[in-house]
């Protein structure tokens, strides 16, 4: 899938060392906890072994903004449709003619896309609506989606279809976006159709969906409003944090009165990647603030101008993390036993 992807060499070589780097990790687990049922599914084909499933959940943060975000978006003319997916390939190929359709009918409709997505618009009328939006920071990438007026969540191949997680639904939904989704396991079981969103699962269902959306302001405020008690209910983190907990007490080792946790995830703080990853940084965040726990944090960066394999220690919002620096163009992958001796 990533031959097929227009994302840079150094950017795709990125993403192949960070995936062996998890699955180096996975080998040497007691346990895996994975967001979907989709990877719990293909882990336990893998090791015979199934994972646990810890699902997403809305971060303190994002409930902050939330509210400071609220009633703040800006009265504009046009509308802007935002797409909150961090796929690869060819995630526009089944509907992009969907949303060609609709630029072209709606000359006040604007797409704006974030991360590393790319749009090979067709139609030179309407390329000059489509906006294409860095990595930014959590508040920052928050309050973007806040002045949008619609959310797509799409996908790329139908494997890792099958195993995406609900992060950009429950995002949008938590700042009263209304979103039409791709019909992928985590969002047809976290969204009802017509009530709080939509699951679009043909050409015509995206332009119909999306068409309706546009044109009743009514009815984006009602699907909004109902997608963020959804999520708010059913997605909470303090829920999650409760299922953390119990999963945590069997692996207890008491240090100064408090149970010590390693975290190990491909990226942390200084770098980042959005979605799940800000979803394990504000755990561990949490599990710190808890005060029973003394959380330790092992990831990777990326930096061409440092040596490969350079380990380096911080704090990152009162956690301890030490990430080594897998980026070396030179290398297809990273040298593992290099990586665990840093471990």
């Amino acid at each position: 899938m990533l031959d097929e992807c227009s994302v840079s060499k150094e950017h795709k070589t990125a993403l192949i060392n960070n995936v062996q780097a998890r699955f180096d990790a996975m080998l040497h687990a007691d346990e895996q906890w994975f967001s979907t049922r989709a990877l719990c599914d293909e882990y336990d084909k893998k090791f015979g072994t199934h994972g646990i499933p810890i699902f997403d959940a809305i971060t303190d943060e994002l409930s902050r903004v939330a509210k400071e975000f609220a009633g703040d978006k800006k009265e504009s003319k046009t509308l802007r449709i935002v797409c909150l997916s961090s796929s690869y390939g060819d995630c526009f190929g089944k509907i992009q003619n969907a949303l060609e359709e609709i630029l072209a009918r709606n000359e006040d409709v604007w797409l704006i896309l974030t991360d590393s997505m790319e749009f090979d618009c067709r139609k030179s009328k309407i390329s000059g609506r489509i906006i294409k939006i860095g990595l930014l920071e959590h508040k920052d990438y928050y309050y973007l989606i806040s002045q949008c007026d619609i959310a797509i969540m799409l996908g790329a191949s139908e494997q890792f279809n099958a195993s995406a997680s609900n992060t950009g639904y429950i995002e949008a939904s938590a700042l009263s976006i209304p979103s039409v989704c791709c019909d992928v396991p985590e969002l047809s079981a976290a969204v009802r159709n017509g009530k709080d969103g939509f699951i679009a699962r043909s050409s015509d269902e995206w332009l119909s969906d999306l068409q309706k959306l546009i044109d009743d302001r009514e009815l984006r405020h009602a699907i909004g409003k109902a997608a963020h008690e959804t999520v708010l209910q059913n997605f909470s983190l303090n829920g999650l944090g409760r299922q953390l907990f119990s999963l945590l007490e069997p692996y207890a080792v008491i240090n100064g009165g408090r149970q010590s946790v390693l975290i190990v995830n491909v990226l942390y703080g200084v770098s980042s990647f959005g979605g799940a990853t800000v979803v394990a940084e504000k755990l561990a965040e949490e599990l710190q603030a808890n005060g029973s726990y003394d959380v330790n944090v092992f990831s990777a960066y990326t930096d061409l101008h440092e040596d490969y394999g350079i380990l380096k220690r911080y704090t990152w919002n009162g956690v301890k993390v030490w990430s080594v620096n897998v980026y070396d163009i030179s290398r297809e992958f990273p040298l593992n036993r290099e990586i665990t001796s840093r471990f």
